[in-house]
C-alpha cells in the first residue's frame, strides 16, 4: 500500500486546481487500514513548499479492492482538510486500486473525494 501528499497550485480565478507532484509518504499500514508516519509527511511537505508547491490533497491505495472510501479514509479526509485546506482552496483525496480483481481492463480504478459543500459544477478537478 502506498501513501503521500498531492503537490499543486489551485487558481481561484478558474476555479481550478491543478496537482502536479505525487510525494510519497512512509506507511503506517496494517491489513485494514494505512496512515502516514508523521515524520514522512512533514518531509514530505517541506519538499512540495520547497519546490513551491502547496499540499493540495493526499493519495493512497487500496491495492487489491475496491477503491470506494473506507469511513477510516472518509475521517482522514476531512481531518487533512482542516489542516491543509487554505481560503476556501480545494483539498482532494485520491484512492487508487491497481489491482482490483473486479475490473475488466487493466487501468486502475481511481476515486477522489472531498468532505463539506457541494461543488460548483464549475470546478475543475481533473487537471492532472
Amino acid at each position: 500500500e502506498v501513501i503521500g501528499l498531492l503537490g499543486g497550485r489551485y487558481s481561484c480565478e478558474q476555479k481550478e486546481l491543478k496537482i502536479l507532484r505525487a510525494e510519497p509518504c512512509e506507511s503506517l499500514s496494517t491489513e485494514v487500514q494505512c496512515e502516514m508516519d508523521s515524520v514522512s509527511q512533514t518531509e514530505a511537505f517541506t519538499e512540495l513548499c520547497n519546490r513551491g508547491y502547496s499540499v493540495v490533497g493526499w493519495y493512497h491505495s487500496h491495492p487489491y479492492f475496491s477503491p470506494i472510501p473506507s469511513i477510516r479514509d472518509i475521517e482522514t479526509q476531512s481531518k487533512y482538510q482542516d489542516w491543509f485546506a487554505q481560503g476556501g482552496a480545494p483539498f482532494v483525496g485520491v484512492i487508487i486500486s491497481p489491482y482490483y480483481r473486479q475490473l475488466v481492463t487493466h487501468e486502475s480504478s481511481i476515486t477522489c473525494l472531498m468532505i463539506g459543500d457541494k461543488m460548483d459544477k464549475t470546478d475543475n478537478l481533473s487537471k492532472f
